[in-house]
């Protein structure tokens, strides 16, 4: 029974039940390797928004303290509050916190406008 190669669709005569790239060529390294990129790809993106939140944080907070500022205010200065790495949540106050570096932020509203809430610790 024929299969097509995962990789650059040629239908090809398995060796064994599983095989899913042709046998005899470098589709299963070059799937691997598109995947790896894949991967790859995605942890700079991860990366990159943890280090503009980092950055960002430090400007507000270069010592030991805590601020507040606008959620839109922020934003437009390049927060990205999907850049985080941890996440706590205080259930006294039904507050979830976002860690990022030695930072840790929350999302809060107050009379109906959302601030960032920042700490460095």
């Amino acid at each position: 029974m024929k299969k097509k190669c995962l990789f650059c669709g040629t239908e090809f005569e398995p060796i064994n039940g599983s095989s899913s790239y042709c046998p005899e060529s470098d589709c299963y390294k070059k799937a691997k390797k598109a995947r790896q990129k894949i991967v790859d790809d995605l942890i700079k993106l991860i990366r990159k928004g943890l280090y503009k939140n980092f950055k960002f944080f430090n400007e507000l907070l270069p010592s030991i303290d805590n601020t507040s500022i606008l959620l839109e205010t922020a934003i437009q200065r390049g927060f990205d509050e999907h850049a985080f790495y941890k996440t706590a949540i205080d259930k006294s106050n039904n507050i979830t916190w976002y860690n990022c570096g030695n930072y840790i932020f929350s999302i809060q509203q107050k009379n109906g406008i959302k601030y960032l809430v920042i700490y460095k610790n």
